[in-house]
């Protein structure tokens, strides 16, 4: 008795690599979660505010603005927008020193796949830099949503790149001692 029964079609290797940088993207998320909210348990829990106001007699004062975003964002202190910004910070520096080390030195595509776009693109979080920028826009004080989308954006990319400067540093001192220079 013969079977006709097709053989099951082999699934393409970017699919399973697919669902590694899914569940890194998964983790980094999640770690970053734990952190600001670890962070935000260790601090007072008072809310964000900045100690002036903006404008005339008409303008809210800052911290009921602030107080809006917050609210708007979910945020309960600034140790949020605090922790945020050092993890993005953080994760920046950490994606110039990983994309170095694996795709120029081990040539790990799919690490790099995991690592970069999955996990420490979970672990940063520019969608919520953009909330945070759309939020004050939207709370009549759009010069400070464009100042620190620009400071952090600023900030952000010397970091990637210092960490790649420093992972391109590592890789070269192991080969100028072999060759005695800089000894």
């Amino acid at each position: 008795m013969s079977s006709n029964r097709q053989p099951a079609r082999p699934v393409h290797p970017l699919v399973g690599l697919g669902v590694l940088v899914w569940l890194g993207g998964g983790i980094g998320a999640v770690l970053r979660y734990l952190i600001q909210h670890a962070y935000a348990q260790s601090r007072s829990g008072e809310p964000f505010r900045f100690s002036f106001t903006e404008g005339g007699s008409n303008s809210p004062s800052a911290s009921s603005v602030w107080e809006q975003i917050n609210r708007a964002l979910g945020i309960t202190s600034s140790s949020d927008l605090w922790s945020l910004l050092v993890i993005n910070l953080l994760g920046c520096f950490v994606i110039g020193w990983v994309s170095v080390m694996l795709l120029r030195v081990r040539r790990r595509v799919q690490w790099h796949a995991v690592l970069v776009p999955g996990f420490l693109g979970g672990f940063t979080s520019f969608s919520s830099c953009i909330s945070l920028v759309s939020a004050l826009g939207r709370g009549s004080m759009t010069w400070w949503g464009v100042a620190y989308f620009v400071v952090t954006t600023a900030l952000c990319v010397v970091l990637a790149w210092s960490g790649g400067q420093i992972a391109e540093r590592m890789i070269a001192a192991p080969a100028r001692r072999r060759e005695g220079v800089g000894a």
